[in-house]
């Protein structure tokens, strides 16, 4: 009965926030490269993401990641693979409960909404690369997609992950810790000059995972524990590099 209780105290207040949570969901992503790490022509190149999934009535979900891209590695400055956590946030997963209309806590979590010329932007994280530059989440997107083109599903699996916004949140939490590992491998490596055959091995055990264990899965009960087993075994890589 208390139960009932809580869950129905939890409903009511989560229905009397004048914001749908639904304009509050999907993928968000903010520019932190400002003063950070630049590309070969000058432009930044940490984003910052977060995907917002709603869970029940009063709480969401929040994946958020934030790394620069692989493909600009080699034209970076030296003092970058000195300092990878100043470009690289590790993929985390969190809930959080609806505390306002445009907040939401979870420990000593804090996400913010405001309203800025018409549209709800979140707040700025407090990270090395936001330091100072004062970039706005905007949201993207409305949909919460995989980190693969569903126009080119054909897998049932495949398709079972398009349909489903907690299976595709997953495949996005699975790629952001694949490409985390390969960054934070690449640049504790890079010293001994190593980079690139450890990011070789790394992919080669992901092509093998893929090959001898998920392409054995095509239902939408097997999706979810190979995903997290697997994000499970990347995130003691990407640690032991630390």
């Amino acid at each position: 009965m208390k139960l009932r209780a809580i869950v129905g105290v939890l409903m009511a207040c989560a229905s009397s926030f004048a914001t749908d949570v639904s304009s509050l969901t999907g993928l968000w992503s903010a520019p932190s490269g400002d003063l950070c790490v630049m590309d070969v022509a000058g432009y930044p190149t940490v984003h910052h993401y977060r995907i917002l999934r709603e869970v029940t009535p009063g709480h969401i979900e929040l994946l958020e990641w934030a790394f620069t891209g692989m493909t600009h590695l080699p034209g970076q400055p030296e003092w970058l693979f000195d300092e990878p956590d100043r470009v690289l946030i590790e993929p985390r997963r969190i809930t959080l409960v609806r505390a306002s209309d445009l907040v939401f806590r979870s420990g000593g979590d804090t996400l913010q909404f405001l309203v800025h010329e018409g549209a709800i932007e979140m707040s700025p994280a407090d990270d090395h690369c936001m330091e100072g530059v004062g970039n706005h989440f905007k949201r993207r997107s409305s949909r919460i997609e995989p980190s693969f083109d569903c126009a080119k599903a054909g897998q049932p699996r495949e398709k079972a992950i398009c349909a489903s916004e907690e299976l595709s949140m997953l495949d996005q939490h699975l790629a952001a810790a694949f490409e985390a590992a390969q960054l934070r491998i690449y640049l504790r490596a890079h010293s001994k000059r190593g980079g690139e055959p450890a990011v070789r091995k790394l992919r080669e055990e992901q092509s093998s995972w893929w090959a001898h264990q998920l392409s054995s899965c095509q239902t939408t009960g097997c999706v979810a524990p190979l995903y997290r087993a697997r994000i499970q075994a990347l995130e003691p890589v990407a640690a032991a590099e630390r």
